[in-house]
């Protein structure tokens, strides 16, 4: 069997989108992933990841929120900012490869609760799809 590679999605607060993606390739390619989520400001989840996960069949009993420190140290293979252009973290773990895609924060919608159902729901099949096709 051949060692799984291992992948760490970080944001600023590893509440919706970070955990959200680790979710999701867990869900999709676990058996060929390591896969972690970390924050640099972590917080507290946002049950909607949960929640939109669990519309997949995906369990997400394991998501929380983590700093970066609580990831094992040592080179990962791929660290993934699903963050935009303007939010660098203060650094970032080792990696082979680096990579940074645009995805919305649905909790920083117009209702200002972090609660648009819908926009997780949205950011969960786009995830889905960019998953899929870079994984």
């Amino acid at each position: 069997m051949t060692e799984k590679r291992s992948v760490l999605f970080v944001c600023a607060r590893n509440a919706g989108r970070s955990p959200l993606a680790e979710g999701l390739l867990r869900g999709i390619y676990g058996d060929r992933y390591q896969v972690y989520s970390a924050g640099f400001r972590p917080s507290t989840l946002n049950p909607l990841v949960a929640e939109v996960l669990e519309e997949q069949g995906i369990d997400s009993r394991s998501l929380y929120s983590k700093a970066l420190l609580d990831i094992p140290s040592g080179p990962l293979d791929r660290v993934v900012l699903p963050t935009g252009p303007y939010a660098d973290p203060p650094f970032l773990p080792p990696a082979r490869e680096y990579l940074r895609c645009s995805f919305p924060d649905p909790s920083s919608a117009t209702d200002g609760n972090g609660m648009d159902r819908e926009g997780f729901r949205a950011l969960r099949d786009r995830m889905k799809e960019w998953i899929t096709r870079e994984f």
